[in-house]
């Protein structure tokens, strides 16, 4: 039986608790390094990243979104807006493909993007 990614991932970190070392999760999964950003990844999950339709979800609004920062203040420049329903577009796009049986994770395509951005 193969592991999937999680799995694995698991399996390193429990290993590398053991020898008593750091696990870098983010480094293993070649997630990009947010520099100072965090907070729009925490805005978009205190947001909610997605509304439902009835018959499925779909990416928050730019008006959820405007509606968002008006009351927490959590963002106020256009860009922020703008990244943080890129991020929900994003989100919505990485949880529709886990509906298809054969379809690769969202972790896996990110890290081929990133090799192949190396090269």
């Amino acid at each position: 039986m193969e592991l999937t990614r999680l799995e694995v991932l698991q399996k390193r970190a429990d290993l590398a608790a053991k020898k008593g070392r750091k696990f870098d999760a983010r480094a293993e999964m070649h997630l990009p390094d947010l520099d100072g950003a965090e907070y729009l990844l925490e805005a978009m999950f205190a947001l909610g990243p997605t509304r439902s339709t009835g018959m499925s979800e779909a990416p928050t609004g730019f008006a959820e979104i405007e509606a968002f920062a008006a009351v927490s203040g959590r963002v106020d420049e256009a860009w922020e807006k703008e990244a943080l329903h890129a991020m929900c577009v994003a989100y919505v796009d990485a949880r529709s493909t886990g509906d298809h049986p054969l379809a690769r994770e969202p972790v896996d395509v990110v890290a081929d993007e990133h090799v192949c951005a190396r090269s």
